[in-house]
């Protein structure tokens, strides 16, 4: 999931004032939820289709570690 504006997320809850942008994706193993990859960016609109891919293939990699 990409959020380019978390303003724009009615119950958005942020560590930090600071963040405006967020990128997140689920590690899944055997078809389970076993953790999560999870960016907040100080920037709006940071996040490109490209980065989740990449984030996707790291969450792929590392579900054998759970």
């Amino acid at each position: 999931m990409i959020v380019q504006d978390v303003s724009n997320i009615d119950n958005y809850i942020a560590c930090s004032i600071d963040v405006q942008s967020e990128i997140v994706v689920p590690v899944l193993k055997n078809s389970d939820f076993v953790a999560e990859i999870d960016i907040d960016s100080h920037a709006f609109a940071p996040f490109t289709n490209r980065d989740q891919e990449l984030l996707e293939t790291i969450a792929y990699k590392i579900k054998e570690l759970f």
